[in-house]
């Protein structure tokens, strides 16, 4: 589906397993991580994340890093309004100013058709940046690359 949207993805994803499913496209970029701390710098200035981990723990990593080391003008998490709250409040503690957690949207996809299936939620939050990109003359996602989502979810 992304293949057909006017946008460049970036995924980024450290299982190699995971890379080979994604299609070969002009508009999507494949590339591995080491860590999230990597991951958070490949994605530019001004862009959209979204993380949708198979990891909690990497989730939080991800929002912390991005957050805290880029200016993506867009976070988008994967999860519950409980996941949400929860990693909220260690962010706080964690010292993130309120000004970066302002970047947060969690759960991604939540004004989107619902479903917990992963091409679903994908269908949601794609949906979401894409409309942040019309309304903002902040958020470019065409022409370079500009937007990532770090290691799809797997089922």
């Amino acid at each position: 589906l992304s293949t057909q949207l006017p946008l460049r993805l970036t995924v980024i994803d450290g299982r190699a397993n995971q890379r080979a499913l994604i299609p070969n496209a002009d508009n999507i970029e494949v590339m591995g991580m080491d860590s999230a701390e990597e991951a958070a710098a490949r994605v530019s200035s001004g862009s959209a994340a979204l993380v949708m981990t198979h990891s909690h723990e990497l989730d939080y990593t991800l929002c912390h890093a991005l957050l805290t080391q880029n200016s993506a003008v867009f976070v988008g998490l994967i999860g519950s309004r409980s996941k949400a709250n929860r990693f909220r409040s260690r962010l706080r503690k964690d010292n993130v100013p309120e000004k970066s957690l302002a970047r947060l949207t969690s759960p991604i996809g939540s004004s989107g058709p619902k479903g917990k299936e992963p091409g679903v939620i994908a269908l949601a939050a794609l949906s979401e940046v894409l409309t942040l990109n019309m309304k903002s003359a902040t958020l470019d996602l065409t022409p370079s690359v500009q937007g990532a989502n770090i290691t799809p979810t797997a089922n």
